[in-house]
């Protein structure tokens, strides 16, 4: 029985020696860089590193990229700072806000959403959807707004992205 748990163990040892031997490293690696490519590493900066079969990370960025125009991304974001945001995702272009009540208008709460197409900017690149409430008897009813009122909001965030542009090619 022992005799058998050596060989098994011994058959084992040398099925994991050949196996590591077929990993072959990427040419600009040293050895200690190519045994993290292959095996993982258990200390690293990250804690508990396994990149078994995927090259290792080249450095972290602290800059968040920007799928879409970076002046229409900012534009929208200055357009509707005053109210609290939701969700923005400058990868996929979209933003949206928490509701928002006018101190001056309680009975009536606004959500707004942004999408933003494309890197260039174009005005046709923002698409503005808002979405109105007004308090009837303890519930929030819907008030579509116009066609015309999401134009002048998307307006609004195309003439703050061209400032910005400016301001960023005059500096």
């Amino acid at each position: 029985m022992l005799n058998l748990i050596i060989q098994l163990t011994s058959l084992f040892g040398a099925l994991c020696m050949t196996s590591c031997s077929m990993m072959t490293p990427p040419d600009s690696m040293d050895v200690s860089d190519a045994r993290r490519h292959n095996f993982g590493s258990i200390f690293g900066k990250e804690g508990i590193v396994f990149n078994i079969g995927q090259t290792p990370k080249q450095s972290k960025s602290a800059t968040v990229k920007c799928s879409v125009n970076k002046f229409l991304w900012k534009g929208a974001l200055d357009t509707f700072s005053f109210m609290p945001t939701r969700v923005a995702s400058p990868h996929k272009g979209y933003m949206c806000t928490n509701w928002h009540v006018d101190p001056n208008r309680p009975d009536i709460r606004v959500r707004v959403m942004v999408q933003i197409f494309g890197r260039k900017l174009r005005a046709d690149a923002v698409k503005v959807h808002v979405i109105r409430q007004k308090l009837e008897r303890n519930t929030w009813v819907d008030y579509r707004l116009s066609k015309q009122e999401c134009t002048r909001l998307e307006v609004l965030v195309v003439e703050r992205a061209r400032k910005l542009r400016r301001e960023y090619s005059n500096s």
